[in-house]
Order: C-alpha cells, then sequence, then structure tokens
C-alpha cells in the first residue's frame, strides 16, 4: 500500500475572490466553464457550449478567467484530491487491520504523513527552522510511542480474554483454591459453618 502524498496544499483563501463577469455566473456555469478549460477547450468554444448562458462573456473575460479564478479552482481540486486520497489511505489502514481499530489506524496515517514531511522538508527545516524540526521529529517518537502502548494495551487485552475464556470453561480443572472456596461456600449454604 502506498501512502498519500506528503505535499499537503492549504485550502485556497477565502478572501481572496475573483470580481469578472465569469465570476458572476452561477456556480454551475463556473464549473462548466473550469472543465471545459481544464480540458484544454479553445475559448470561443467554451462561450459556444455555453449557449444563451454565456452569450455575454468574450474571450478576453474566459482568458482572466483562466489566468485567475481557473487556477483556484485547480488549487481547489488539487486539495480536494489529496483530501481524498489521504481519506482512502486512512479506510484502507482501516481495512487492512480488521482487528484493530481507528485509534491504531489514525495513528498510523499520522505518523505516516509526518515522517514523509519529515523527509520532504527536514534539511529546509533544519537549516531555517530547526525549532520545527525538532518539534516534528518528537512528534513522530510520541506517535510511535503511543503506537507501541496500544500495542502492549491490546497484548493484555488478548491475554486477560483468554484467562477469562479459561475461566468460564465448565470441564476445565479446578484449582485447590477454587475447589476450597466452592467447599466454604456450600458449607455456608448447608448451614455447617
Amino acid at each position: 500500500m502506498e501512502t498519500p502524498p506528503s505535499t499537503l496544499l492549504p485550502p485556497p483563501d477565502p478572501n481572496r475572490r475573483p470580481r469578472g463577469k465569469v465570476a458572476r455566473l452561477a456556480p454551475p456555469l463556473r464549473e462548466q466553464i473550469n472543465q471545459l478549460l481544464d480540458e484544454g477547450v479553445p475559448y470561443a468554444e467554451i462561450i459556444t457550449r455555453l449557449g444563451p448562458d454565456g452569450a455575454h462573456l468574450n474571450e478576453a473575460n474566459i482568458c482572466r478567467w483562466y489566468q485567475n479564478g481557473h487556477q483556484d479552482w485547480l488549487k481547489n481540486q488539487r486539495w480536494l484530491d489529496e483530501t481524498r486520497t489521504r481519506l482512502d489511505f486512512a479506510i484502507d489502514v482501516i481495512e487492512e487491520h480488521k482487528g484493530s481499530n481507528v485509534h491504531q489506524a489514525n495513528l498510523h496515517v499520522a505518523a505516516t504523513q509526518l515522517i514523509d514531511n519529515l523527509i520532504k522538508c527536514g534539511e529546509t527545516l533544519l537549516d531555517k527552522a530547526p525549532e520545527q524540526y525538532v518539534s516534528l521529529a518528537n512528534s513522530i517518537s510520541r506517535l510511535s510511542r503511543e503506537a507501541l502502548n496500544f500495542q502492549k494495551y491490546r497484548e493484555a487485552c488478548l491475554l486477560a480474554h483468554a484467562e477469562v475464556a479459561k475461566l468460564r470453561d465448565p470441564n476445565r480443572k479446578l484449582s485447590e483454591q477454587e475447589t476450597l472456596a466452592i467447599v466454604d461456600r456450600l458449607d455456608e449454604i448447608l448451614g455447617f459453618k
């Protein structure tokens, strides 16, 4: 299984909004224009395909949109794709470890992403912001420790379940202490004590 890409793009800046003619169109029309631009359709043909909805547009409007609004749309699409990829990766981790639970999968995904970021940005961080590098390395160490603690907890739970299962077996041989406890309890019930 491959890890998701670690090139996290921040979501587009909501404060920066294009204000041209295309930006004022209804969202479905803007989406259609963006998809046509993404497919490489020429500006004049985009206007033709929009029909009456694009009659008031010219190629310069589409060109300006391509340079600004469409670029924001592309960033949005990349961000959404990366988010979907990380979600798919998390689901794959959970399905791969059916015996474990979401907590273990979360630790695994977080550690993988931190390690990917350390590999990608490690030298730059070490040169420009060593405190952030140390913080990132410490985060990986803490996640590793938590994963180890979680594994120990799971193993202890499995051992405890196995011991409880042995105690519930009606055909098992009782220990001397258990036998004496049963005899004492019967003596109390029968009034011998």
